[in-house]
């Protein structure tokens, strides 16, 4: 899974046009190509080999189509290419596939795709990913330019706004200086007319002023050039100086094989790899083919990069469906009730203790006072021995019964609560990686991978 397998099956349909995909995959594309519209897949249930459909169409979402395929294609003789990744790599899945497909009518042919990929499969792999990676800088250079073109009209949009507002503010201006101008000339019209009237010679004053007056009502505002179809052929030029960026794989590119997968595009789910890749098997002859094909290595190579690629996902894979197992089980009852019966040892010593100093202590005070009562005064250190055997310091991998270390005395008789926690978390650890190992059976797998230690 996630080495090229669809890939290669694409490059053999182009190349052998004859033949029909028959896959999950294929339903979807032809659903999508005519007309229907598939919803948002969920990417932790998506994959290549097994694709969430997610039409709203029961038929569909339903796999009632596959079944349908199912009885139908081995009745109409074509050229067909079975392509399920897990099914195909099932022995089991394998045989149920090809006693659908009669020996009279169809050649069953396995095309193995394992190991390291023929160098025009590397070829073809670094041409796609040119592709995608041309396409994916075509398409944030789209974006910049966009947002860049966004900024910039939103700019002249502003300028314009501008524009207008002092345009108009000058346009107020100047109507108010003509009104100005005309209430001027009214006024002096009429001084002129008073003056006419008085038998004074106005003449060339009236003459001037109609002149004026005319002058002012020529007037005609200035329109000033127009700059935003300058300003557009800029922005034209600009786009055009900015061509769009040409890429280069990266060493580290160059030399993949395959493509990287994410989440939702990968070609089985993390479940169902989980479930199945101990399983993984490679086609043989007994399982009704006639005729088995290694495309990329020999059958002795694959085997053993079948055997190593298992090996590893076992050493780092999770699995999903593992139970506890009846040793599991027994084992932690048993711990259960031994650690509570040692916090009741514990509980009891401890009350015996105090129960026993206590005594001594009231003991004590009477023969003290008893020596008081005769006249006799008692030595302060006199009688502070407790009579009970003191212990020295105990090695616990030489303790027989932790029980008892002497005199009755638990080894635990000190433990507080951090420390039975840290006890029960330490069995709880044993107990883990001991009933995994048992739980899984597996010789290939020691114990439980650092990084899974939360999972189980």
């Amino acid at each position: 899974p996630d080495e090229g397998t669809f890939d290669w099956v694409d490059g053999f349909l182009e190349e052998h046009p004859g033949f029909v995909e028959l896959s999950d995959r294929k339903i979807v594309e032809w659903a999508q190509q005519s007309g229907l519209i598939r919803n948002k897949t969920t990417p932790a249930k998506n994959s290549n080999d097994k694709p969430e459909f997610n039409f709203g169409l029961t038929s569909l979402d339903d796999y009632s189509v596959q079944r349908v395929l199912s009885a139908v294609v081995p009745l109409v003789p074509r050229n067909y290419v079975i392509m399920e990744v897990k099914a195909n790599l099932l022995a089991e899945d394998r045989k149920a596939v090809l006693a659908q497909f009669p020996s009279r009518q169809y050649n069953k042919v396995a095309h193995v795709v394992m190991g390291e990929p023929s160098e025009a499969f590397k070829l073809a792999q670094r041409d796609v990913f040119l592709r995608e990676k041309q396409q994916r800088a075509m398409d944030e250079w789209k974006a910049k330019k966009t947002a860049e073109k966004q900024k910039k009209l939103q700019a002249a949009s502003q300028r314009r706004a501008s524009e207008i507002r002092r345009r108009a503010e000058e346009a107020k201006k100047k109507m108010a200086e003509k009104a100005k101008r005309k209430v001027e000339f009214t006024r002096r019209r009429a001084e002129l007319a008073k003056r006419k009237a008085a038998g004074e010679d106005v003449a060339d004053e009236e003459a001037s002023l109609a002149v004026e007056e005319e002058a002012s009502n020529m007037e005609v505002d200035e329109e000033e050039p127009e700059q935003e179809e300058a300003q557009a052929d800029a922005m034209e030029e600009d786009d055009e100086a900015d061509k769009p960026p040409e890429v280069e794989l990266t060493p580290e590119e160059e030399s993949r094989c395959f493509r990287q997968p994410k989440e939702g595009s990968s070609d089985l789910t993390s479940a169902v790899m989980n479930k199945f890749f101990a399983k993984f098997t490679l086609p043989a002859g007994d399982e009704g083919f006639d005729d088995i094909k290694y495309e990329w290595q020999q059958a002795d190579a694959c085997q053993e990069y079948l055997r190593k690629w298992v090996l590893q996902k076992k050493r780092s894979s999770k699995i999903d469906d593992l139970q506890p197992g009846e040793w599991f089980q027994e084992m932690s009852q048993a711990w259960a009730q031994r650690f509570a019966q040692w916090q009741t040892t514990q509980k009891t010593y401890k009350a015996t203790a105090i129960r026993k100093q206590k005594e001594l202590a009231a003991k004590k005070k009477a023969e003290k006072e008893k020596l008081k009562a005769l006249g006799v005064e008692a030595d302060e250190g006199e009688g502070e021995d407790d009579g009970e055997e003191k212990l020295g310091q105990v090695d616990s991998s030489s303790v027989e019964d932790i029980n008892d270390v002497g005199n009755g005395e638990p080894l635990y008789k000190e433990f507080a609560f951090e420390d039975w926690a840290l006890l029960q978390l330490r069995y709880e650890l044993y107990l883990l990686q001991e009933a995994f190992k048992k739980d899984i059976d597996d010789p290939d797998v020691a114990g439980i991978n650092e990084a899974q230690v939360g999972f189980y």
